[in-house]
């Protein structure tokens, strides 16, 4: 316990710290006495406007996305016991993202009001897609077979990329920046208005996740245990999967097609303090929090002017892990 305790002090230390730059540093420079000087309200209006309408709202949602997709990476691991398994590689992002692509360009929106449409329209194209998924991996009396899953998924993920590649060369070229957007992993939902929407949402499922940690503990232990420790384990399996569909597709909606954060987090949350979900669960969501921080602000800061997408950054983290797990699953030590 303490050396769990130890963990998660230090690295919530550096989200602060990761935090704190995230403020300070871009195109309009602050330093930390200048942040204090905004926080108790002596900045001048051009940095206020620049902490509290620019970055801060931007800031908070990355935390609160990293979170939602590291937890739902988490979920889908625990479910079907395939640690390679990840809402992005079995595509659910792609399912929620390609709902939220064809109610804009069929709608179009507005600030005010598709704030308030974008968890519904997210979740239940997301939905949609997982039920596809879970349902055609599914094998009667055995369950979810995980690598038919992962393959069904990587299947579908791709299908809804070229879809999406197909309505950028429909749509006005008013839309496209915003689809393309979406596929390099852009986060574009930073304001005060989807703060508001979504970071309530994600604090609400991770909440019910969180108090389920006991019943996926059990799970764990494979189905037969589980059922013997009286699990309904199809009951549970439809519950977790929503509420990790939920997660992936709220974040989706509003940071894009960022993958492999799902995989990483998890991965890395329990080779540091074991697979007890009670602890392992926050410890993913800070893990998730703090690499998405990290690599928004290298995203924003590596180019000038406009940086390069998010899910660049996360996918060169991302992928040679995803490569190391496949290679040590496939030749155990």
């Amino acid at each position: 316990m303490k050396h769990s305790m130890r963990i998660f002090i230090t690295l919530s230390l550096l989200l602060i710290i990761s935090s704190l730059l995230y403020l300070m540093i871009g195109s309009y420079r602050l330093s930390i006495s200048d942040l204090g000087r905004i926080f108790i309200n002596q900045g001048t209006h051009l940095e206020q406007f620049v902490v509290f309408n620019l970055r801060l709202p931007r800031l908070i949602i990355v935390i609160a996305s990293g979170t939602a997709l590291s937890v739902s990476g988490s979920i889908i691991q625990s479910v079907t016991g395939n640690d390679l398994a990840d809402p992005g590689i079995i595509g659910i992002n792609a399912g929620a993202g390609l709902g939220v692509t064809l109610f804009f360009l069929q709608f179009g929106f507005t600030a005010s009001s598709f704030a308030f449409l974008l968890p519904i329209v997210a979740f239940g194209s997301g939905l949609l897609t997982a039920a596809i998924i879970f349902l055609l991996s599914n094998q009667k009396h055995q369950g979810i077979n995980p690598s038919k899953m992962i393959l069904i998924g990587i299947g579908f993920s791709m299908a809804f990329s070229g879809l999406m590649v197909i309505l950028i060369s429909s749509a006005d070229r008013s839309n496209v920046a915003f689809i393309a957007s979406w596929l390099s992993g852009n986060i574009w939902g930073g304001n005060w208005r989807y703060v508001n929407v979504i970071t309530p949402l994600i604090v609400g499922a991770f909440i019910v996740t969180y108090r389920l940690s006991n019943t996926i503990n059990v799970i764990q232990l494979g189905s037969d245990t589980a059922t013997g420790l009286g699990v309904t384990l199809k009951k549970m399996h439809i519950i977790l999967l929503m509420l990790a569909t939920l997660l992936a597709s709220l974040a989706v909606s509003v940071v894009g097609n960022i993958a492999f954060l799902g995989l990483v987090a998890p991965h890395i949350a329990k080779q540091l303090i074991g697979r007890k979900n009670q602890v392992s669960l926050p410890m993913t969501a800070l893990i998730g929090s703090l690499t998405l921080v990290i690599a928004d602000l290298l995203a924003k800061n590596l180019i000038e002017p406009n940086g390069i997408p998010t899910g660049i950054v996360i996918s060169i983290i991302g992928a040679p892990y995803f490569i190391y797990l496949l290679i040590k699953q496939t030749n155990p030590v």
